[in-house]
């Protein structure tokens, strides 16, 4: 079963965060402290996030805790037509690198076998795209890939729609990748 809740680590973590960039804005202020306001703080942390995940520094779950939540009724990306969805295992957790573009087989434990599921693993990269998560590839098709750990959900998308404008990655499922 997928977690409901962060745990008290992680929201210490979160706390932390927050009231960190609270204090920040305040010590940066010349004029009279500001009230408290986490949708101020909310847009900081996000680009406090970005600029930390961009450098390698950490992820932005180990930056920010968040739950992950399959959410089947919502298409991780639709792009120039093709809706790709997050596969999911039998207990509703977020496989890595398994995506669909069936919304009907999106279970990484029932593949239905017509090919609508992927593994992003498996598109080769642009020149200068770089994957997120340490993986290696080493089908004969694409060769090797490696990566750092990196936040993973972007490149994935980034990886994703470059399929897609090649014409690998149709609502059919990924073809014909070279």
């Amino acid at each position: 079963m997928s977690r409901q809740e962060l745990t008290l680590a992680e929201l210490q973590r979160q706390n932390t965060v927050d009231e960190a960039i609270f204090h920040l804005v305040n010590s940066l202020n010349p004029g009279p402290n500001l009230e408290w306001d986490i949708e101020d703080i909310g847009a900081i942390r996000d680009e406090v996030a970005a600029l930390l995940v961009r450098k390698g520094c950490c992820t932005e779950h180990e930056f920010y805790p968040y739950l992950e939540l399959y959410d089947p009724d919502k298409p991780f990306l639709s792009h120039q037509g093709v809706d790709v969805w997050t596969c999911c295992d039998d207990d509703d957790m977020q496989a890595t690198f398994h995506y669909s573009t069936s919304l009907d087989n999106c279970n990484i434990d029932n593949d239905d076998g017509f090919g609508s599921m992927f593994d992003v693993r498996d598109i080769p990269l642009a020149e200068g795209m770089t994957p997120a998560n340490t993986w290696t590839t080493t089908t004969s098709e694409h060769g090797s890939i490696s990566s750092r750990t990196r936040g993973h959900r972007e490149a994935h998308a980034a990886i994703i729609r470059y399929a897609i404008e090649k014409g690998w990655l149709t609502q059919k499922g990924l073809e014909g990748t070279r």
